[in-house]
């Protein structure tokens, strides 16, 4: 029997009905609860200046009545998928718009969009601002069940044919993909990149997943989704594979450090902060034991370069300046790191990457399982190290990632042909 939490605790003791409120909010409150701390880059602090921006962003564009005109006539899409995934659908055709919740400042809203996107706003700092107590309360779940119809009723009238989505747990698009079952309106996933790992709960309410490559389909057919329901769509933004010889020599070592959960659903997996500057100790130790003095440290982007600055050995590590990773990779000559799609990146720019992915017990050093993908059956496959004195080994032997196993990673050509399909038979 595993041991409860707090969020799980008042969850089993909600009505069914709650429950169905408590499931969009829940990933929202486990931030609240989890993604504190001085590790963490962004504390996610409430801004007056950022809401009065936004909402002076909004005001104007209701005042003016801003219509956005489409280059297209295609069928009507909704999507905040990452990337320059939008700009591709429009180039197929298709009408494209961001979702009423997504960010004021950067938004290409339809014309319809304009009121819903201000009560999207308002939702949104209201979660922001309001303690886990205060939205556990009964009269702020009415409040949501309010701003659930309104967004149906907006939803229902857009008259659009698909939603593209980053995700299904955050608040706005875990009610959106329920709105859209029940609209029989086909909701998919854009997947970040390379998994690290493969939920019990996340992604698993959309109507499809699309993946970059062939293996990372075959890893999420082996925990359990279904094939019919993941389409290998490949990425516009890695369409070409390097294919010359990596670099790969201890001149100039760039070491990525490891992500911290800050947000669970249903499962808590509490990790610990400091075996963040513990994968870099190891690092350094294996580093040192073949002779390098010292090595570049590129914190994750949501991790506190202070806090690192704070307890890593600055005679060894200094830490990357580098604002764009790409820069960072291209300055270097060994990447050592997490299971992360900057093993992508880093072949993308000819350097080696080797995987540093620290095993005890079936589980990783911030306590999630291992994926089976990069365990130690196929360490050899994708050069996984799993402890300290073999990331020694590895280094010393330079073997480099092969451009077979990325082609299994990555499809070197963006394919929505399954789209058409997709948006005839609707919902699944």
């Amino acid at each position: 029997m595993r041991i409860p939490d707090y969020l799980k605790y008042k969850y089993d003791q909600s009505s069914k009905e709650d429950q169905q409120i408590f499931d969009h909010l829940y990933f929202d409150l486990s931030y609240k609860i989890y993604g504190r701390g001085d590790h963490f880059a962004w504390h996610g602090k409430f801004s007056w200046k950022n809401y009065a921006s936004r909402k002076l962003v909004l005001s104007y564009k209701n005042i003016k009545k801003k219509k956005v005109n489409s280059i297209n006539s295609g069928p009507l899409i909704l999507s905040n998928a990452y990337h320059n995934f939008n700009l591709e659908l429009e180039k197929l055709g298709y009408q494209v718009f961001h979702p009423p919740w997504y960010d004021p400042l950067h938004a290409n809203y339809s014309p319809a969009s304009l009121n819903i996107a201000q009560e999207c706003y308002e939702m949104r700092n209201k979660i922001s601002q309001k303690t886990v107590n205060e939205i556990l309360q009964p009269e702020f779940f009415n409040e949501v069940r309010e701003f659930k119809k309104k967004l149906k009723d907006y939803f229902s009238q857009l008259n659009f044919s698909a939603a593209f989505f980053p995700n299904d747990i955050c608040f706005f698009e875990s009610i959106a993909v329920s709105i859209l079952k029940e609209l029989k309106i086909a909701s998919l996933i854009i997947i970040h990149g390379l998994p690290a790992g493969y939920s019990e709960e996340e992604n698993r309410s959309v109507d499809y997943l699309l993946v970059w490559g062939d293996e990372i389909k075959k890893n999420y057919v082996e925990h359990g989704f279904k094939a019919e329901n993941i389409f290998v769509s490949g990425h516009p933004n890695y369409l070409q594979l390097y294919k010359g010889d990596l670099r790969s020599d201890l001149s100039q070592v760039l070491v990525l450090g490891q992500s911290f959960n800050a947000c669970f659903v249903k499962e808590v997996n509490l990790g610990d902060c400091g075996n963040l500057i513990l994968y870099t100790e190891m690092i350094k130790n294996a580093l040192r034991s073949l002779g390098v003095k010292k090595a570049r440290l590129r914190p994750h982007p949501s991790m506190s370069k202070k806090f690192y600055h704070e307890f890593i050995d600055l005679n060894f590590f200094e830490i990357d300046a580098n604002s764009n990773i790409k820069n960072s990779l291209m300055e270097a000559s060994l990447v050592i790191g997490p299971i992360s799609t900057s093993l992508v990146d880093a072949f993308m720019n000819g350097v080696n990457y080797l995987i540093f992915y620290p095993e005890y017990n079936g589980r990783d050093l911030m306590n999630y399982p291992i994926t089976k993908m990069f365990g130690i059956e196929h360490a050899q496959d994708y050069l996984v190290a799993h402890d300290e004195e073999k990331l020694a080994e590895l280094i010393k032997k330079n073997p480099k990632q092969s451009l077979a196993k990325m082609q299994g990673l990555l499809q070197e050509k963006f394919d929505l042909s399954f789209l058409p399909q997709v948006i005839a038979q609707g919902q699944k």
